[in-house]
């Protein structure tokens, strides 16, 4: 297949170099080491909970408070309910959970796919607004 790139008003032909679907994965990332698919980490599989229906970016932490040394969240879904949210809580579509709750902040790891069948994590941090 031939296209034609118009590049500084000059025209250049551009001919396909290979037959791989542009949307393939290339061969060396195809491509397991034996010990690829035994030793990278792999998340437990459970039941998703109610927070988890969400997208992390649609939820706002509306409140931070503290009883007895204990912190606890007040996080908005997109609906405008607000929800009392504690370490250990679920939320948010990348397996995120609550790692820590700070005087202005929710500090949450989520759990990401390599798309290899790997995975690994990450932290985002909430910030009360």
């Amino acid at each position: 297949m031939a296209a034609r790139l118009i590049q500084s008003s000059k025209v250049v032909l551009f001919q396909e170099s290979s037959s791989q679907s542009p949307f393939s994965l290339p061969k060396m990332a195809t491509q397991q080491s034996p010990e690829r698919g035994q030793s990278c980490w792999q998340p437990k599989t459970r039941t998703k909970q109610g927070l988890e229906l969400y997208r992390i970016s649609e939820l706002q932490v509306k409140g931070i408070m503290s009883k007895n040394g204990k912190m606890t969240g007040l996080v908005m879904l997109p609906n405008r309910r607000v929800v009392k949210v504690e370490e250990g809580h679920f939320l948010g579509e990348n397996n995120g959970q609550i790692k820590q709750i700070t005087e202005n902040a929710l500090i949450v790891g989520e759990t990401l796919s390599d798309g290899l069948g790997c995975w690994y994590q990450r932290q985002i941090k909430l910030a009360l607004k």
